[in-house]
């Protein structure tokens, strides 16, 4: 059985709007791994990555690829944007930061209850790679939300900059 997968912000004293991210993975006796540790970012994406972690429901993401993008180190980013379309939502996002020397993303959509996830999933990364660098890592997290209606939310957490 794969570990259950854990994300926890940390404060830190020297920047008040910046917190770090701690990746855990939690084995089925209940003992803790650290497997990656991110640089200082935003207090409302350390918010919102958190979130995901805490629902009942949690999201299983892969451990490897977000070890991958949490460990890229330099200034991050957060972008977030609703819209009808991925073009719109990824381009809306995408604009607030300049990512073009971006080196890690770590990508979270969250869908609509009637929305295609193939269809929408690839848009939007297609979407991401296509405005970043190539040697951009990625780590994808696709939630859902009954309060969506016909909507999706691409959300960012751009590492590296």
């Amino acid at each position: 059985m794969r570990s259950k997968v854990v994300i926890r912000a940390f404060k830190l004293t020297a920047r008040r709007k910046a917190v770090l991210l701690r990746l855990y993975s939690v084995h089925e006796d209940g003992s803790e791994t650290l497997e990656a540790t991110s640089a200082p970012v935003p207090m409302v994406a350390a918010a919102a990555i958190c979130k995901l972690f805490e629902a009942p429901y949690s999201v299983r993401p892969d451990i490897e690829s977000l070890k991958r993008v949490l460990q890229v180190y330099g200034n991050t980013a957060w972008a977030s944007f609703v819209a009808r379309d991925a073009y719109t939502a990824v381009q809306q996002a995408r604009l607030l930061h300049d990512v073009s020397r971006a080196r890690g993303a770590l990508v979270i959509i969250t869908l609509a209850m009637d929305l295609n996830i193939v269809d929408t999933v690839g848009r939007v990364m297609n979407l991401i790679h296509r405005q970043a660098p190539n040697r951009l890592e990625s780590s994808l997290l696709v939630t859902y939300d009954e309060a969506l209606e016909g909507e999706l939310k691409v959300e960012v957490l751009w590492l590296g900059l």
